[in-house]
């Protein structure tokens, strides 16, 4: 018989079913005792932790963009070993499968919780539009490694050509949501290195 997995720490605990929670729920359908329960946490222990659920929104957003650099962008876009091609389209492939994984539930947590509170916590809103500006570098520097390949397009700046592709992703994200499908993802997966292709290629 296998030993068990080690239970992860307390405050790991609640951010791991926040997370989960904030984005199948949404954060103002979700409440504090509602995380202590998934968490298994005492009162106690979660406001020892964190001081209220507002200050929860942060840490979950900021979790978030840990492991969404670090399991995505890093690994796709990030990656110039790769033509810059095959790394936008396998930025928009994973993020299909991740989102069929979830059985199409929720999307991107940032424009879930930003969309949700951008109106009630200036805080949060400012948090996670630097998160989404912060996707212009990566993005810009994998469109400029297409324009100098020959392999992208070069009538347009990459930091113009890097806003529409986070637009783009967002918005193939709420399509495949609300039509429970990760095939707008892959759609986009599979136009937008020929729309983004020099002419000729």
């Amino acid at each position: 018989m296998q030993p068990s997995a080690p239970r992860l720490p307390a405050r790991e605990r609640i951010l791991t079913q926040a997370k989960d929670l904030f984005r199948a729920r949404g954060y103002h359908n979700t409440s504090p005792d509602q995380v202590m329960a998934a968490a298994d946490v005492s009162k106690s222990t979660f406001y020892y932790h964190f001081r209220g659920k507002a200050e929860l929104a942060h840490a979950v957003i900021a979790a978030h963009e840990r492991d969404y650099w670090t399991e995505r962008l890093e690994p796709t876009i990030g990656d110039r070993a790769r033509p810059a091609g095959e790394r936008v389209r396998l930025w928009f492939e994973r993020a299909a499968a991740a989102l069929e994984a979830r059985d199409c539930r929720g999307g991107c947590p940032f424009a879930i919780l930003g969309l949700e509170l951008a109106n009630d916590s200036e805080p949060v809103r400012q948090q996670v539009h630097a998160i989404l500006q912060a996707w212009r570098e990566p993005l810009a520097t994998c469109v400029a490694d297409g324009i100098a390949a020959g392999e992208f397009r070069s009538d347009l700046p990459p930091e113009t050509l890097a806003d529409l592709l986070i637009a783009q992703y967002e918005g193939a994200l709420i399509l495949a949501v609300t039509g429970k499908s990760g095939e707008p993802l892959r759609l986009a997966a599979d136009l937008l290195p020929r729309l983004l292709a020099a002419p000729g290629t």
